[in-house]
């Protein structure tokens, strides 16, 4: 589709809000053909955007966006513990590390990571599983996300919550609601 873009309707840039793969998949040829590939959503691993010379992502990496979640939790929250849920899958697990990773940077401790599959309906096993911290930080896509937030408040999970893609949650306070 790309080369018919190119070659046939002669584009001159690729622009929209690719998903992560595909973004990775289009960069070697945008590079080849040096046509701009401008990525309008966050997207893939920061190491792998360096070797995209045509691919321009200005909103970030998937790390990056949990970086400022890390940083409020440790900075302006206080909080010194925290316990993780996130899918175990690329996004998952780069979402919930720019977050965890600048926690701990500043000095957080994670008690406690728990990693569920992709085709999660049921999150009460692990929220039942819970270690206490000063806050949790769950992680959800797809049909887990809208499950996973009813399922922390049927169980009333009292440790405040704060989200590593913090703008699918209301701000968080210390009471945790």
């Amino acid at each position: 589709k790309a080369r018919k873009l190119v070659e046939s309707d002669k584009v001159c840039a690729f622009l929209g809000p690719f998903h992560g793969g595909a973004v990775a998949a289009l960069a070697n040829y945008a590079t080849k053909v040096q046509v701009p590939q401008i990525v309008t959503w966050y997207s893939i691993p920061g190491d792998q955007m360096l070797n995209m010379q045509w691919t321009w992502v200005p909103i970030g990496s998937l790390e990056m966006i949990g970086v400022p979640s890390g940083a409020y939790a440790y900075d302006k929250m206080g909080f010194r513990t925290a316990t993780t849920l996130a899918l175990d899958y690329v996004a998952g697990r780069l979402f919930m590390g720019g977050c965890t990773n600048t926690f701990e940077k500043k000095g957080g401790k994670i008690i406690q990571q728990q990693w569920m599959p992709m085709d999660t309906k049921d999150t009460a096993p692990y929220l039942t599983s819970l270690k206490q911290a000063d806050v949790f930080m769950p992680w959800y896509a797809g049909i887990t996300h809208n499950v996973g937030i009813r399922q922390i408040r049927e169980y009333g999970i009292k440790m405040p919550i704060i989200l590593p893609q913090a703008d699918t949650w209301p701000t968080p306070s210390r009471s945790g609601k």
